[in-house]
């Protein structure tokens, strides 16, 4: 078969931002989030690829591959060390409001 190698070539910041502008609006739209969402504004150096949403307590996380959760933030403010091992140490595989 043939391959082509610009097949697959885009601006990771622009197509991270598309994803990102997508989800606001499905959060506000078919969500009901508040309207404010949608003035939010992807900065590519803060909104990293594979952080996981903890719908529960709307907390953004960012796990390593043994499911240790390495950095926590409610919306933009990080979450202490002490507070972030309290709500994840253990528990982390067992919340059900945790999506990807």
């Amino acid at each position: 078969f043939l391959c082509s190698a610009f097949a697959a070539q885009y601006e990771q910041p622009a197509f991270d931002k598309l994803a990102f502008d997508g989800a606001k609006e499905k959060l506000v739209k078919a969500l009901g989030y508040p309207e404010e969402v949608l003035d939010f504004e992807y900065d590519h150096k803060f909104w990293v690829r594979g952080l996981i949403i903890d719908t529960l307590r709307g907390n953004f996380l960012k796990i390593d591959r043994h499911k240790y959760v390495r950095l926590a933030y409610h919306g933009f403010t990080p979450i202490s060390s002490e507070l972030r091992k309290h709500l994840y140490s253990r528990t982390f595989n067992v919340l059900h409001g945790t999506t990807h």
